[in-house]
């Protein structure tokens, strides 16, 4: 592969190189239903420059918070998976360095005001170090096709033993002979298949199965 298609497969696949976020959050919700909405946020706005000051926020969860479910825990509500809040929440949240307090954010739930507690992850490796895996990958695409196309267009021409050895000739390829297998034993140049040695005891001696997929790439099988 060129420099370019691997630096190409790198920027579309950097979410492989980057090590997963783990989160840890608090919070303090305040409810809006049958509330002013202004007097809210206002606060909140109160609650966050208090927080940023200095005080502790889970005391001030348990001064504030009306989430019955984190008022008594400090606000804690353990580690966040992506998916498990909602969108407002967990944009926000996401964008938090660890020990962070955010601003207020609304959710069909009220107004949250968020503060990571632990955050790790998020670093990618660099494209220099992973260059070697990537260029091997592209290799292993490029050869695994390159089979693929091979065997689509052998499949057309193969009805009989005599057209499968005409037909890897043709394209320089040496048709190879097993001694007496059983089932379970591995074959010549295929290693342990468990379906070409299923196909191979089903057909008739002088009939041909394939391409049978194997691990190391699609084959034809005579009898």
């Amino acid at each position: 592969p060129t420099d370019a298609d691997v630096e190409s497969y790198y920027s579309y696949n950097t979410d492989r190189y980057t090590e997963p976020v783990t989160l840890r959050a608090s919070h303090i919700l305040l409810r809006t239903e049958g509330k002013d909405p202004a007097e809210v946020q206002t606060q909140a706005e109160a609650i966050v420059a208090e927080a940023r000051g200095g005080a502790d926020f889970a005391e001030l969860a348990r001064q504030y918070s009306e989430d019955d479910g984190t008022k008594e825990l400090g606000g804690d509500l353990g580690p966040i998976s992506p998916g498990q809040m909602v969108p407002e929440f967990e944009g926000a949240a996401y964008a938090l360095d660890q020990g962070e307090i955010s601003d207020p954010v609304s959710s069909l739930f009220g107004v949250h005001i968020i503060k990571a507690t632990e955050k790790t992850g998020g670093v990618s490796q660099s494209l220099d170090d992973v260059r070697e895996s990537i260029v091997e990958l592209l290799k292993q695409e490029s050869a695994d096709a390159r089979a693929s196309g091979y065997a689509e267009a052998m499949s057309a021409e193969i009805t009989t033993a005599e057209d499968m050895d005409a037909a890897a000739r043709r394209r320089g390829f040496e048709p190879q002979l097993t001694g007496f297998v059983a089932p379970g034993e591995p074959i010549l140049g295929l290693g342990f298949s468990s379906e070409v040695t299923a196909q191979a005891f089903q057909i008739a001696q002088g009939q041909v199965a394939g391409p049978i997929q194997t691990p190391t790439g699609p084959a034809f099988v005579t009898v």
